[in-house]
């Protein structure tokens, strides 16, 4: 049986990762795509000073949760390790045929011999339709109470966690009864933020 080899390839990022939709026959999901530079210096003993040889460009695709986890990590200029396999993408007919190299990123992360880097673990959840990611600090970070959904003292926010992690807090947070006063039952609201906070402390232990 054939099979791919994988590959790790170091290097920098040339262009901010982009986002975009990729269809399939189990429905929508994403996409990520930015290209990768890579180059090796030389010792030139004539000059003795080291020289960079020519950079090799390569497009890099990653797809699903990596693909949104990429995009809200990766900017232009960071120092990567990809790993993953090549693969040619064609496309077009006849004399209008065309064809490129991409390295498809199985997973990717920074490369801390040029910098340092915070790592955030995601807490996967599932609804009826689509999986979410949560981030755990953002759970339980005290919020401001100026308006009703911060009243939860559940937080997550939008460049932090992936589009639909949100949702899932809305249902929560509408599920609760406030008054237009901030009022409600206080000590009730706090037994069920506590709960709410517990499970997902637990969920994410037990990953």
């Amino acid at each position: 049986m054939a099979t791919t080899p994988s590959i790790i390839m170091r290097g920098f990022v040339g262009t901010d990762p982009k986002l975009f939709a990729v269809h399939s026959r189990t429905g929508q999901s994403s996409g990520c795509s930015f290209r990768l530079g890579a180059s090796r210096s030389y010792w030139d003993a004539a000059s003795q000073q080291w020289k960079a040889r020519p950079s090799t460009w390569l497009p890099v695709h990653c797809y699903g949760v990596l693909a949104q986890n990429v995009a809200g990590s990766i900017r232009k200029g960071d120092s990567v390790l990809v790993s993953g396999y090549l693969e040619t993408d064609e496309w077009g007919e006849g004399d209008d045929k065309h064809s490129l190299l991409v390295l498809k990123a199985q997973s990717m992360g920074h490369d801390l011999l040029f910098g340092t880097s915070t790592y955030r673990r995601l807490r996967k959840t599932q609804n009826a339709t689509t999986k979410s990611y949560l981030s755990i600090d953002q759970l339980t970070v005290p919020v401001s109470t100026t308006d009703s959904k911060a009243q939860s003292g559940v937080n997550i926010t939008q460049d932090t966690c992936p589009e639909d992690a949100a949702e899932l807090l809305d249902e929560y947070t509408t599920s609760q009864e406030i008054n237009a006063d901030g009022g409600s039952d206080e000590n009730t609201a706090n037994e069920e933020k506590n709960s709410v906070d517990a499970d997902f402390l637990v969920g994410a232990e037990a990953m």
